[in-house]
């Protein structure tokens, strides 16, 4: 799963460098110096979920759904406070004059490529999403063996 994310992060990159800053920076004054660890980042946050995520499921069904609630709850709040740029795709320039085009358009219906590509993404992550949760109703092995 890593290796599609991190190639999702890359692709959109390509596509549309300035979204991936979400306008707050100009890609074209971002050095190869920054780059490489901020894309390295990726890997540390994905690694880095899994070793919390054993901890908090080790903590029990409710501190689960509990942390899995406030983490839902901060992503969805920073999604809302930040709507605008992450709906519209263009340049930094674009963005600022106003310019920039929305990830979908209603009427008439059609996908901004990398809309598209995120569309992709998001039915990839529930499927997995489902597999997790599906996997996770099952209790670890350790927890079946009887102490002696």
């Amino acid at each position: 799963m890593f290796v599609i994310c991190f190639l999702a992060a890359v692709f959109c990159y390509l596509i549309a460098p300035a979204w991936m800053w979400f306008y707050f920076l100009d890609p074209k004054n971002i050095s190869l110096a920054i780059l490489i660890p901020a894309f390295s980042f990726y890997f540390l946050l994905y690694i880095s979920g899994y070793f919390i995520g054993l901890r908090i499921r080790s903590r029990g069904k409710y501190f689960c759904g509990l942390v899995l609630g406030f983490c839902a709850f901060f992503y969805l709040g920073f999604l809302m406070a930040n709507f605008k740029r992450f709906w519209q795709i263009g340049t930094l320039a674009q963005f600022h004059q106003g310019q920039a085009v929305p990830l979908i358009v209603f009427h008439p219906f059609h996908f901004h490529p990398l809309g598209l590509f995120l569309f992709i993404e998001f039915l990839i992550a529930i499927i997995w999403l489902v597999f997790i949760f599906r996997s996770a109703k099952r209790p670890y092995p350790q927890w079946n063996r009887k102490e002696a």
